[in-house]
């Protein structure tokens, strides 16, 4: 039986398939390795983005937290300075008003005695007062910025 022309353009084709699908097959193999690298570069990328993020808003907080402290901590800094102002100012008035009710010398020489002691004694209680309150506000200040943590890099270290 002879070979009919729509025969001979059957079996060419379907060799020509074969040749095709055997000439495709490692470039189908080549796409399928790069989407599977793209998709885990992708992954890895988002990641490193939620890593990133939640790094971030933790910090955020923490620094936030820590400039709370500061502002508190400053905020009664100044009212402790304002009440040692008032103290002092109240003292001096007191002392000016004590001076000039002095009938003799040595009577103001013992309340100017008397005044500097109490003042040398005020300004050390304030200055402990001063330096337990920094102390204090250094502390609160910094506890929250122990929690500060450095962002990953794209190689996993920080």
């Amino acid at each position: 039986m002879a070979s009919t022309p729509r025969k001979k353009d059957e079996t060419m084709a379907v060799e020509s398939n074969k040749v095709f699908e055997q000439v495709m097959q490692p470039v189908a193999k080549a796409q399928e390795s790069v989407r599977a690298a793209a998709e885990k570069s992708l992954t890895d990328a988002r990641t490193q983005y939620e890593s990133m993020k939640t790094v971030t808003e933790d910090n955020s907080k923490a620094l936030s937290a820590s400039l709370e402290a500061a502002t508190k901590g400053f905020s009664e800094m100044n009212a402790k300075a304002i009440a040692a102002i008032q103290n002092n100012t109240n003292a001096a008035f007191e002392f000016v008003t004590a001076l000039f009710s002095a009938k003799t010398l040595s009577e103001a020489l013992e309340i100017q005695t008397t005044h500097a002691r109490k003042q040398v004694e005020a300004a050390t209680a304030q200055s402990k007062e001063f330096a337990e309150l920094a102390q204090k506000v250094g502390t609160s200040v910094a506890e929250p910025m122990k929690s500060i943590k450095a962002p990953v890099s794209l190689n996993g270290k920080a």
